[in-house]
């Protein structure tokens, strides 16, 4: 009788496990990482995943839990009868981001601890204005010369350029063309007295196609001591 009795809890146990794989098998989707650039005048992109049930057994997303707060998730269907679909609606939201983000969902089944799946996502939020470096900095050993900064526009969506801002009576900004063709224009920056604490910021304004104001901001920083 006992050995009948281990035989049928072995037996229950294989069966758990096998169930367990098939759930893992009867998930499929039609991608797991999506792409989408977003324009100036979008606030949110939308990225979709088509999910099939290919078993035989109904299953319930219970749960999607994201990496990033600015990022979730709608589903179109929770429970998925077997050969249905449902639709992951990815929510990525921009704020003042700017770049290239890779984020990811992570979609949990009823009852189970682990993710079955996880879906990847890349935004890329254009950057209107490029200015390299940011940060100028001359510190008490540094070469008192004049720095360069590279400024790249996105001519798919800028439309001009129409200051650039700075403070005169500390710093001397001089717009230039970039004789090796590889950026729009350059900036050369000169503080008018190195031996001057300075904290200050040159700010390129612009607007896009879309009438948005877009702006670059370099911060510059002098200690003399």
């Amino acid at each position: 009788m006992h050995s009948i009795s281990k035989i049928l809890s072995i037996f229950t146990c294989l069966t758990l496990w096998a169930g367990q794989g098939q759930a893992e098998v009867a998930i499929k989707w039609n991608q797991t990482e999506a792409r989408a650039e977003l324009k100036p005048n979008e606030e949110q992109a939308r990225l979709h995943f088509m999910v099939t049930n290919s078993g035989k057994e109904l299953v319930r997303i219970d749960r999607i839990e994201t990496s990033a707060g600015n990022v979730s998730a709608l589903i179109d269907r929770r429970i998925i009868r077997p050969n249905g679909q449902s639709k992951v609606t990815a929510i990525f939201n921009k704020g003042k981001r700017i770049g290239k983000h890779y984020e990811r969902l992570f979609v949990y089944l009823d009852g189970e601890s682990k993710p079955i799946s996880t879906l990847r996502i890349t935004v890329q939020i254009p950057v209107l204005i490029e200015a390299r470096p940011q940060i100028l900095y001359w510190a008490p050993n540094s070469l008192k010369t004049p720095e360069t900064v590279n400024v790249d526009l996105d001519e798919r969506f800028i439309e001009s350029i129409d200051s650039i801002q700075y403070d005169p009576m500390r710093l001397d900004v001089t717009r230039e063309a970039d004789p090796k063709n590889r950026v729009d224009f350059l900036l050369r920056v000169v503080p008018l007295n190195f031996n001057l604490p300075l904290r200050d910021v040159i700010i390129i304004r612009g607007k896009d196609k879309f009438g948005v104001p877009t702006e670059a901001r370099i911060q510059v920083t002098i200690r003399p001591f």
